[in-house]
């Protein structure tokens, strides 16, 4: 995988999920995959979370991402858009899916 900033963000997202214990599946955009389908889905103790990793400050979601988004929260569902670990750990922490906090 090209190490490009939005690569490492979901190196990291991954590396830090499965630290705290979640079961973590990638989603490829392929031909027969769901338009906007986000990155990565999360799984632990019951909590389904779907993560759109993107770039630092340039990175933004495409029509079909907003459209998923909005589906998934309609019913419920949990979206995180995450440009920066530390959203993510910040998330983690204040909805106890934390064990602990831990620097990559």
């Amino acid at each position: 995988m090209k190490s490009t900033p939005e690569n490492i963000v979901k190196s990291h997202v991954k590396q830090y999920l499965e630290m705290q214990g979640f079961y973590v599946m990638y989603h490829m955009a392929c031909m027969g995959s769901m338009l906007g389908m986000a990155d990565k889905t999360a799984i632990k103790n019951g909590k389904t979370i779907y993560i759109e990793c993107k770039a630092p400050i340039t990175g933004v979601q495409s029509e079909n991402q907003k459209e998923f988004q909005k589906h998934i929260e309609e019913h419920g569902g949990t979206y995180l858009l995450i440009d920066d670990i530390d959203k993510l750990m910040d998330w983690c922490e204040q909805n106890g899916l934390a064990e602990q906090r831990r620097i990559l």
